[in-house]
């Protein structure tokens, strides 16, 4: 495999250039729907024509316009990597089922034990994000709610499902396979879980995304699949989701204990999981849906 400088850095162009590109599309997306509610909206009566009532309104439009959203990002996303990199694999006769790689327990375990250790590890940096940096916390939990409130059933199950397929498919699909044309296994992760920590935008979400970011591109290139991963980043965001709920703040003790716990349980069931050799040849790469 070439890894020049040069094509190091091209490499890192195009990863930069898949984060804008979904970027762009999904808050595109958001901003038609929202505008379109909004302008319906003036135009039956229902909100004056007021820019704080005409903010407030727009805001309310959010869980909808991100659900729609999400599910264009998932079927433009879906056919850009089917046809870039699955269908490429199933012509040369090298597909694998996801679902085939990840059918025993131990695999599930492992991938289960691993989302663990990064949920409880990143509920440690957003508090101590939270502590240092003022003003983040509430910057994190307006974004939130922007999107949670208003449908709270839509909301949900952007952040819980439609939203993990999505990033998947963008991150550690497209991107992760782009990124192999240039880097072995340390560099695919590197770039992948800096740009998934760029796409969140925010203090508290940048940074604890980079480390969940990590832990799902090791997963997918482990796998070389997009499958576990993600289940990995669905079960993340349904944890916060539901704990949430559940539980007003996680004890920062607790977590740490969960970390050692999970973290020590993922490294022996890794261990026990069967060696996959990783192709680096275009002949031998086998993609999995």
């Amino acid at each position: 495999m070439n890894t020049s400088k040069g094509n190091k850095f091209s490499t890192v162009l195009k990863a930069f250039g898949i984060l804008l590109a979904f970027m762009a599309l999904l808050n595109l997306i958001v901003m038609v729907i929202g505008g379109a509610q909004t302008i319906l909206a003036v135009a039956n009566g229902v909100v004056a024509n007021d820019q704080i009532e005409l903010t407030n309104y727009f805001i309310s439009t959010m869980a909808v316009a991100q659900f729609i959203a999400e599910i264009i990002c998932i079927v433009v996303l879906g056919f850009w990597y089917y046809k870039a990199f699955v269908k490429k694999a199933k012509s040369q006769g090298t597909y694998e089922s996801g679902f085939k790689k990840i059918a025993s327990i131990k695999d599930i375990a492992f991938i289960v034990s691993m989302t663990l250790t990064f949920y409880f590890l990143d509920s440690v940096i957003a508090s101590v994000v939270m502590t240092l940096v003022p003003g983040s916390g509430e910057l994190f939990g307006t974004l939130m709610n922007s999107i949670t409130s208003g449908n709270v059933i839509a909301g949900m199950l952007t952040v819980m499902l439609l939203g993990p397929i999505a990033e998947e498919l963008a991150f550690r699909g497209v991107m992760l396979q782009t990124t192999k044309k240039g880097f072995g296994i340390v560099g695919c992760i590197v770039v992948t879980a800096i740009m998934f920590g760029i796409m969140h935008m925010n203090p508290v979400q940048s940074i604890y995304a980079i480390p969940i970011g990590a832990a799902l591109a090791f997963i997918a290139y482990k796998y070389n699949s997009l499958v576990p991963a993600m289940i990995a980043h669905v079960l993340n965001n349904s944890l916060s989701v539901i704990l949430s709920k559940l539980v007003s703040e996680l004890n920062e003790v607790v977590c740490v204990v969960m970390i050692v716990v999970f973290g020590a349980l993922s490294i022996f069931l890794y261990k026990q999981l069967p060696a996959r050799q990783e192709k680096t040849t275009e002949q031998d790469s086998r993609i999995s849906a």
